[in-house]
């Protein structure tokens, strides 16, 4: 039977706040704190990438990684939280090179400040009426453990969705790089209020009605207009990962699974490279006509986290001095010819005299 084991978060925060503040690594005279550090460059906008490696997290909490590892998607959240609550008191200065959103939010706290003086009003936070991801100028991302083993495509199971996994693959096909709303923006016509949508998919409903008090008890009807300005988009590609040569059983077609990137990982990978991807695997529900001509409701992809390009290409792989004493091993060996036919065409798995024709057509 399943034994479902209910976490604290507040306790998770208190632990990853400490990891934050406190974890230092040695340098050559001295300790350094490593992620405060980070976080003060955060703070600064010098960087906007916060990379999470688990071999730090193990040798500080090792059942907070075991944690990680297996509800990737939920301590995400919990680690962006916990940074973005430190961020201020690490910052060492003003940030002169401000973003449109940075703009965006300076104005409505100036207005908000005069509407207060007009009526008499006391001083109110106006920073807490604005989603947390919108006013978040970072991603972050978690490195999977060094002595985790790397698998190939067909060994991600379906026991594997929420949790982080490392493979290896070459890269078939990508998309362009498109903007991806995470924060809609809209404005009443009616009152002027501004209300923000969190985006968390790749689909949508646009908010129809105004959800301030003074429109739901008006009997006049109300409209959202969405405004791209006060609206938060970030990079988005999408890439076709196929397991690679050596990982494919005989007799059988290579698999291929989609993986998907956001803001500074996009671009790292061209088809034909070899990488090394570690992201969480996740399901997403089919949305339209797809949904009801297939059987299966969701399908899967990987949200990833790391990228790394092994090698550009197969040629990459020549002049190895590794690849140079296997080629001596093979060529030594009795059934070179019958191993060289079988290597070719798993679609025709069996047909060996068809397979030795169209190894002979390509020497």
């Amino acid at each position: 039977f399943w034994l479902m084991v209910f976490k604290n978060y507040i306790e998770e925060k208190e632990k990853i706040t400490k990891f934050f503040t406190e974890y230092q690594v040695h340098g050559t005279h001295t300790t350094i704190p490593k992620y405060v550090e980070i976080l003060t460059k955060i703070a600064d906008r010098e960087i906007t990438i916060i990379n999470v490696e688990l071999d730090d997290l193990i040798k500080f909490d090792e059942i907070l990684c075991n944690s990680i590892i297996e509800n990737t998607k939920r301590y995400t959240s919990l680690f962006s939280e916990c940074a973005q609550e430190l961020l201020s008191r690490y910052k060492t200065h003003e940030v002169t090179a401000k973003t449109t959103i940075d703009i965006f939010i300076e104005h409505r706290k100036i207005v908000e400040q005069i509407s207060q003086k007009q009526h008499g009003n006391s001083q109110l936070d106006t920073l807490s009426s604005y989603p947390l991801e919108l006013l978040r100028h970072f991603e972050l991302y978690f490195t999977h453990l060094s002595c985790h083993k790397t698998v190939s495509v067909r060994q991600i199971l379906a026991s594997s969705i929420g949790k982080l996994v490392k493979f290896k693959g070459i890269v078939t096909r990508c998309t362009e790089v498109k903007p991806l709303i995470t924060i809609a923006a809209y404005v009443c016509d009616r009152c002027g209020a501004e209300t923000f949508q969190t985006v968390s998919g790749p689909s949508y409903s646009p908010l129809n009605a105004c959800p301030t008090p003074n429109c739901a008890t008006a009997k006049t009807a109300s409209q959202l207009h969405m405004q791209s300005r006060g609206s938060k988009f970030i990079k988005h590609q999408e890439l076709k990962i196929q397991e690679l040569s050596d990982q494919v059983p005989v007799g059988h077609v290579p698999r291929y699974i989609s993986v998907s990137l956001y803001g500074d990982l996009t671009r790292l990978a061209l088809p034909g490279n070899h990488v090394t991807i570690t992201g969480i695997f996740l399901p997403v529900a089919k949305k339209g006509f797809r949904q009801i001509i297939s059987g299966l409701i969701t399908e899967t992809y990987v949200e990833v986290h790391n990228v790394v390009v092994t090698c550009q290409n197969d040629a990459d792989k020549i002049d190895n001095p590794l690849d140079n004493i296997q080629l001596a091993e093979i060529l030594n060996e009795n059934n070179l010819y019958d191993k060289l036919s079988s290597s070719i065409a798993p679609e025709i798995y069996g047909h060996d005299d068809i397979k030795k024709a169209l190894l002979l057509l390509m020497v």
